[in-house]
């Protein structure tokens, strides 16, 4: 029952409260699963990782990258000695997985690029490895996709590695494409769809591809406004939708159209305003609004 409860909380009555923009709520939730984790056997174990995970996820969005490092320090020990037990077992190389993702997207956060791209090769091998095991695995497959993108982001911050990040978006892109357009009700792959679909345009705006960048993420809007078109009311979404259309002024800015560009940064900001308004602790929301304010 414990493990019920637990899996209850990492995954339906998270994802709704992102959908809903509740951190606070998320915290309390959080600190309640660590109560029920399952003790020191291996799936409590992983339970207990994937509840740090959640944890330190949401330090991240308060700006707590000294708690948040923490959390995934015990997670990344928990999941690589029981990944060690057991090398082959597939749910166990998927838990570090998850854990070299969360360190190396801390790295990232923190502007450390070196260790970044180490752990997110580390998750590429990782997810290589599930797939190679179950060729046909969508979850399997859906990690590769991750893994791939988190090395096309990579490529792309500071130094500019053109070629690695249009081979590395394209790469997640058409990964995540191969299972979605299987599943097309599945809205969690569709919002990966949108992820990736932006990646790509920063890859093109990267190679100075104006043309195909805009086009790209205009896709990437369509594919978002259909999804809230059943859930006008989504933060998750609805914050993701106001990060496109800042990502398109941005473009419109560089071709030199200053109307277009207009247009969308005033729904960009519009949209962040509202955010604010439901949950003023998300550092995140605060930072885009910055961002968007600074376009021009």
């Amino acid at each position: 029952e414990a493990e019920g409860l637990v899996e209850y909380m990492l995954t339906d009555l998270r994802d709704k409260l992102k959908e809903v923009g509740r951190l606070d709520v998320m915290t309390a939730v959080n600190q309640r699963a660590m109560k029920y984790y399952g003790g020191d056997k291996p799936k409590g174990l992983m339970l207990k990782a994937r509840t740090l995970h959640a944890m330190g996820e949401d330090d991240i969005a308060r700006g707590d990258k000294s708690a948040a490092t923490a959390k995934f320090a015990e997670a990344h020990q928990t999941t690589a000695a029981l990944l060690t037990q057991k090398p082959s077992d597939t749910e166990r190389i998927f838990a570090h997985a998850q854990s070299e993702y969360w360190v190396g997207n801390l790295a990232w956060e923190k502007l450390d690029l070196t260790t970044a791209k180490l752990k997110f090769k580390a998750y590429l091998a990782l997810a290589n490895q599930l797939v190679a095991a179950d060729p046909s695995n969508a979850k399997w497959i859906k990690e590769l996709g991750y893994a791939q993108g988190n090395l096309c982001a990579t490529a792309l911050d500071q130094k500019p590695d053109v070629t690695s990040a249009l081979q590395f978006c394209s790469q997640a892109l058409d990964t995540i494409r191969r299972i979605a357009d299987a599943t097309p009700s599945d809205q969690s792959l569709q919002t990966d769809l949108v992820n990736q679909h932006g990646w790509l345009a920063d890859a093109y705006v990267a190679a100075g591809k104006l043309d195909l960048a805009l086009s790209t993420r205009h896709n990437q809007l369509n594919i978002l406004s259909t999804m809230l078109r059943n859930s006008q009311n989504n933060s998750d979404l609805n914050y993701r939708f106001a990060l496109i259309n800042r990502s398109i002024a941005e473009i419109y800015m560089r071709t030199g159209n200053e109307v277009m560009a207009i247009l969308h940064k005033n729904k960009s900001k519009n949209i962040i305003d509202k955010l604010i308004l439901i949950d003023p602790n998300n550092i995140n929301y605060q930072k885009t609004l910055q961002n968007i304010e600074n376009i021009f």
